[in-house]
């Protein structure tokens, strides 16, 4: 797990004086090694290591950065905000603002600063949940995603931010029978997103409402296209191991094909052994 993760390392640094993450940079290479290195931190270190790769150098690698700072709990956000500084002695929303631009740089801000409503049945009725649906119904229509005049609390991103997932997953209900599709479409069709941000903005409305598929489809994205990017999925792999087992069911639900036999059909050599070896301690296939 990635509790025991954290407690390995700390130990092995007790024993020896030194990091487990640097003794496998320093004999290791490639995909096996960049597994192991982030395997052998605790799983905030790891996502904080994740950020100095993708942000290394002119710009920044996008895809790596808005799973990691996007659809994540009030808690595990102020948690990684202040794993970063101490590791790095540099505040991340500042560098975030540095390295990304235009749409997703505006979304991530909105991640990162508006907290999400702890869930209350009092407070988050089906009549609000109407009331949310015709909002966010109206605001995609006038693509408002950001907010008019600085009034940033308006936004339909802002508003998908704050609501709970139990909230939210009812609005979007909601939302599907009234106006002929869910939340997600809107995304999907607006005009003035570009790429990024609408992955972003998917990636996150998804952690809300279907965290397990959501995931299951970062994955595939993974391996899509000509060549497979490593980095994306042993990212995935090592930072969603404690929800493997429901994201491995996901993926054979969604795709029709185990989470195993993609990594077998994209990998090889150790860094595959490696990979199927987390997978099947959280969901061994059939006959194996």
């Amino acid at each position: 797990t990635g509790e025991e993760r954290h407690l390995l390392s700390q130990r092995f640094k007790e024993i020896h004086g030194e990091h487990l993450c640097d003794v496998f940079a320093s004999c290791l290479s490639g995909d096996f090694g960049v597994a192991l290195e982030l395997l052998a931190l605790s799983p905030v270190a790891a996502d904080c290591r994740l950020i100095q790769i993708a942000c290394d150098g002119v710009g920044a690698k996008e895809l790596y950065l808005f799973p990691i700072v996007c659809g994540r709990s009030n808690e595990d956000r102020i948690i990684l905000q202040k794993t970063f500084l101490e590791l790095n002695q540099t505040d991340l929303g500042k560098l975030m603002l540095k390295k990304l631009s235009f749409d997703l740089e505006k979304l991530v801000y909105i991640c990162m600063h508006y907290a999400e409503e702890k869930y209350d049945p009092k407070i988050h009725t089906e009549e609000q949940a109407h009331r949310l649906a015709d909002c966010l119904f109206e605001q995609a229509e006038a693509e408002n995603w950001f907010g008019t005049n600085g009034n940033i609390n308006e936004a339909v991103f802002t508003r998908i931010c704050v609501a709970p997932p139990p909230f939210l997953t009812l609005t979007d209900k909601i939302h599907c029978k009234k106006y002929g599709h869910p939340i997600f479409y809107s995304v999907c069709k607006a005009q003035q997103l570009n790429p990024s941000c609408k992955k972003a903005a998917l990636f996150s409305i998804g952690m809300k409402i279907r965290p397990f598929e959501t995931v299951a489809k970062l994955i595939k994205s993974a391996c899509a296209g000509l060549g497979t990017d490593e980095l994306l999925l042993t990212s995935c792999i090592v930072r969603y191991q404690g929800i493997l087992k429901e994201v491995a069911l996901a993926h054979l639900d969604l795709f029709e094909r185990s989470l195993q036999d993609r990594i077998r059909g994209e990998t090889s050599g150790s860094y595959k052994r490696l990979l199927l070896a987390l997978v099947d301690a959280a969901l061994p296939e059939p006959g194996s």
